[in-house]
């Protein structure tokens, strides 16, 4: 395995290896301070690398949270983890190999650590589920792969600190660190299972970051990773697929789903990905999760490799999602493949655009000339023999755009509603972004 050479301007690294179900992902959610990495009791739940930033004291490292390798297994899924294991041994300045203190030494236990110190890399054991001073003795029949090791548990937090303190002080910290922390754009990639979500991941990025299989499902916990294009730094989110409920019966089906939720309301943009041919309901639901998250959207068609007739199945393609997307009009459709790496530059182009127009901030003037003369040219109708009037207008928040409107009488309906934000989006643009309009009621 190739040696990766540091960076002196990086934060120190920290990989948590170990067995499936020993707590590996409960550890990383304990150092970070927050619930990112998904913790169920399904063994191999984690498969791909997990990063984020912890901080102790003064100092700060990456930590990196990996799935539970199956040594022994010959399944393409877990030579798919192994992979992203050797990935993440590879970068990493020091090694914690994590065990199951309850369950005691494993023989996989012993292969995996012997793997692991092959790599020569600083390695740290910490024996996990020690959850009181009874259990310390369960520590001792792990002395045979190392006879310095860390006793805790990382459900109720025991002897973090020192394990901590430890890692702090096997770290290679930089005095010359000066690192600036640029304001970071989060693009979530949304979509059904096996849309090819993590493919276009790995060819945003120029790396296997992420695993890819052909097994629906395959991404399940939401995977960040930071790139930098152009000078602008973007935080891109692999999520796992979006299944129809009836289709979600496991719990870590659950979880994933209900955590690509959340990361869509945490994002600045959504990319939906669509297969060619496959147009379905519930890519419309996913639609309407991002419309109701109210960031801004870009429709990625992938996999247009598969199109033979382009020019003629192109037009029925977008004229489909024209109709079945009616409500999602403003968000810009391309179409790429992840495999071919085709259309990658375009969609970073128009992410950056729809992303200035996501923060644009129109001048009250404007804004106020433009719906007042809106309104001159196309009255709204009358409600209860009364009609309404508008008298000022300006925006008033971005991302999303929100514009606020001053009225006399009843609110406009449906219909005006949309003409006041055709006639915005005319004028202003604001491509891939929604538009909020509130209406207040003025004396």
């Amino acid at each position: 395995m190739k040696k990766k050479e540091k960076n002196m301007n990086s934060l120190p690294v920290v990989a948590v290896i170990g067995r499936p179900n020993v707590g590996k992902s409960a550890l990383f959610n304990r150092l970070i301070g927050q619930r990112k990495a998904l913790t169920c009791d399904y063994a191999g739940f984690s498969r791909d690398r997990n990063y984020a930033t912890c901080s102790w004291g003064e100092k700060e490292f990456s930590i990196i949270d990996t799935g539970g390798w199956e040594i022994n297994s010959k399944e393409k899924i877990w030579e798919l983890v192994r992979y992203q294991l050797e990935l993440a041994i590879n970068e990493a300045d020091l090694i914690l190999f994590m065990v199951d203190g309850k369950e005691g030494l494993n023989p996989k236990d012993k292969d995996l650590f012997n793997f692991v110190r092959k790599c020569e890399k600083k390695c740290l054991l910490v024996v996990n589920k020690i959850d009181s001073e009874k259990e310390e003795i369960n520590a001792y029949q792990f002395y045979p792969l190392s006879s310095e090791l860390i006793t805790i548990s990382s459900i109720h937090g025991l002897n973090i600190n020192t394990l901590l303190d430890k890692v702090c002080s096997l770290l290679p910290f930089f005095s010359s660190i000066s690192l600036e922390k640029s304001e970071e754009l989060k693009i979530a990639i949304v979509g059904k299972p096996n849309v090819g979500k993590s493919s276009l991941v790995n060819a945003l990025l120029g790396e296997d970051r992420v695993i890819v299989h052909s097994t629906p499902g395959t991404t399940r916990d939401s995977i960040d990773s930071v790139f930098n294009n152009e000078g602008d730094t973007f935080r891109l989110i692999d999520t796992a697929g979006i299944r129809r409920r009836k289709k979600t019966k496991e719990v870590y089906e659950k979880l994933s789903v209900i955590n690509a939720r959340k990361n869509i309301q945490r994002a600045n943009i959504c990319l939906l990905v669509l297969e060619s041919f496959t147009f379905s309901d519930q890519d419309i639901k996913i639609a309407n999760m991002i419309e109701e998250g109210k960031c801004a959207c870009v429709v990625i068609v992938n996999k247009s490799d598969l199109i033979k007739k382009r020019g003629e199945e192109k037009k029925i393609i977008l004229q489909e999602i024209k109709e079945k997307l009616y409500f999602m009009d403003y968000a810009p459709v391309l179409f790429t493949s992840a495999k071919n790496k085709a259309g990658i530059k375009k969609m970073l182009r128009t992410i950056k655009k729809v992303l200035i127009q996501y923060n644009r901030n129109t001048s009250k003037k404007e804004v106020e000339k433009l719906i007042l003369s809106a309104y001159l040219n196309n009255l709204p109708g009358l409600t209860n023999g009364k009609r309404t009037k508008i008298y000022r207008a300006q925006q008033v928040k971005t991302a999303p755009p929100l514009f606020c409107i001053w009225i006399k009488g009843y609110l406009p309906n449906v219909a005006y509603k949309r003409y006041l934000r055709n006639k915005i989006r005319q004028k202003f643009g604001f491509i891939g972004s929604p538009l909020n309009l509130v209406f207040r009621r003025t004396k």
